[in-house]
């Protein structure tokens, strides 16, 4: 093999891998076999710049991310690497193996080391390595890296240091790649946001999921052989896992039983079932899982925005009444978003959405094209606006735009207690479980599995999460299922029923009344 070819394969991970050794579990020590996790992580780094990884416990990505940083720090010149991680003690460890596996390459792909230390190599041609605390006092300041790894981010105390001084500190390095990769970690966090954000495509990381149960490692094949055999909750958990096995079932039964106290929500928080719900198992999520499970499995990306200044999910019905719900923000590029949702009075149905930054009073101009599109003769959508922008809502009332929601007779726009919110919050819950509302957008049911409780909204806001489609759902959740949008309508307007017949909106409300009494719907399809 000449040098050139050498180089090469030093410069792939994948390749890299095969001649890196390690001590292995059993304390022998050997050269690293990439297991699946490992070869799906080095083809995404191979892939995008950088990449988000969120993991079972014990899935080797962070020998597959010290080995990465090897190959592309060791054999290019002036290439600088950065390790990250919140205990010294981890900082170290990265460390070690990293010179453990350099020492025992082939001397010609090994690098020339000119100085090594506990947290930090250098090579002879002027690059290095250095492994650092996250607790750090500006712990990139100086290096400028143009490699970093962020290993089990999600355990990290100050998260939001990496956006004040690492991310800054390479963001303009011609060559700069990252990884981020850790288990789960706390509801709420900044690592969840990230997590959410990048799946949704609205960050530089690109998204890999690790499903535990892809794995041979997580297999307990003793207990299938004495004859063990899956509960009916087994069975439900492993429907829709492709390659999930009943030694699977058994090491999920085991450790459930074994190290999480029977409790299967902490074994979901170390052994994610999928991309969401990992963050909130050791905690009470403000939105259950169990509520929108099956709409998850069924919701879609937010289609283009059409000409009506809205992405539809379904186009208007004649004859429906539609409630439009805005949450208007700050001000141009650098306000909060602003969001409108459209949803079937009928069903509580999603239809449309909307979401992005925008004037006060010009959002007001895209909910008067939006409320011509969703009304038709004889049922004109009602308008909610939430009071927090009051140009807005003074914009439509200039224009003329009628069906606008008022608080009160002196207070047009949606506007309530923190008491209130609470218990609007506990409806959009109901709701979601008894099907009286359906979401159909991806993007809407990751904001609603993300927001904290509404007492915590201003919290949470300063972070710099939003999740203003959420705040319209709990809007439209708390008029739909008291029937208050009707006061944005004339008492004699006339709305269309199954069967073709008209009745008057009061009229409506009486039959709604006898409809819950009797439970037998006749406004549903």
């Amino acid at each position: 093999m000449s040098l050139d070819q050498v180089l090469l394969a030093a410069r792939d991970p994948e390749k890299l891998s095969r001649t890196w050794r390690l001590i292995r579990e059993d304390a022998t020590v050997g050269y690293c076999e990439p297991k699946t996790f490992q070869q799906t992580v080095f083809q995404a780094l191979a892939d995008h710049k950088h990449v988000i990884v969120t993991k079972p416990r014990q899935s080797y990505t962070t020998t597959s991310a010290v080995i990465w940083a090897a190959a592309k720090t060791g054999f290019m010149p002036g290439i600088w690497g950065l390790i990250l991680a919140e205990k010294d003690a981890t900082a170290k460890e990265a460390m070690r193996r990293l010179q453990y596996g350099l020492d025992g390459l082939d001397p010609l792909m090994r690098p020339t080391i000119s100085r090594r230390a506990d947290h930090q190599i250098r090579y002879a041609h002027a690059g290095g390595v250095y492994a650092m605390t996250a607790g750090s006092e500006a712990p990139a300041i100086g290096h400028s890296p143009d490699i970093i790894v962020m290993t089990e981010y999600g355990e990290w105390v100050d998260q939001e240091m990496a956006n004040t001084h690492i991310f800054p500190s390479f963001n303009k390095r011609p060559n700069a790649r990252s990884i981020i990769e850790s288990t789960a970690g706390k509801s709420g966090s900044l690592h969840e946001q990230l997590w959410l954000k990048s799946l949704e495509g609205q960050t530089r990381y690109h998204p890999v999921f690790l499903e535990w149960w892809t794995d041979p490692s997580y297999t307990n094949h003793d207990m299938v052989k004495a004859g063990w055999m899956p509960d009916e909750e087994s069975f439900r958990y492993a429907e829709g896992k492709q390659g999930i096995s009943i030694a699977h079932m058994a090491f999920r039964y085991d450790t459930i039983n074994t190290e999480f106290n029977g409790d299967p929500l902490l074994y979901d928080a170390k052994y994610p079932p999928d991309p969401y719900r990992g963050f909130y198992s050791s905690t009470s999520p403000a939105m259950p899982y169990d509520a929108i499970e099956d709409m998850l499995a069924q919701a879609v990306d937010d289609p283009q925005e059409g000409t009506w200044g809205v992405c539809e999910l379904e186009a208007p019905i004649p004859g429906v009444r539609y409630l439009i719900v805005a949450d208007p923000n700050g001000y141009g590029e650098e306000g909060d978003p602003s969001a409108i949702e459209v949803f079937d009075c009928r069903t509580g149905r999603e239809v449309a959405v909307w979401e992005g930054r925008e004037d006060p009073g010009r959002l007001a101009e895209r909910v008067e094209r939006i409320q011509t599109r969703y009304s038709s003769a004889s049922n004109l959508a009602v308008i909610v606006v939430e009071s927090n922008k009051a140009q807005c809502i003074q914009t439509l009332k200039m224009m003329g735009v009628k069906g606008l929601y008022h608080n009160s007779a002196k207070h047009p726009g949606y506007y309530t207690t923190m008491l209130a919110k609470v218990r609007a919050w506990g409806m959009l819950v109901d709701s979601c479980r008894t099907g009286a509302m359906e979401f159909r957008s991806l993007k809407t049911l990751h904001q609603l599995r993300a927001c904290p409780r509404p007492e915590e909204f201003k919290k949470a806001k300063r972070t710099g999460h939003h999740f203003d489609r959420a705040i319209c759902s709990m809007i439209a959740a708390h008029l739909l299922t008291t029937r208050k949008w009707t006061s944005a309508l004339e008492r004699g307007d006339r709305v269309s029923v199954p069967g073709g017949a008209t009745v008057s909106i009061k009229e409506w409300d009486a039959l709604e009344y006898r409809k819950k009494m009797a439970g037998n719907s006749p406004w549903r399809d």
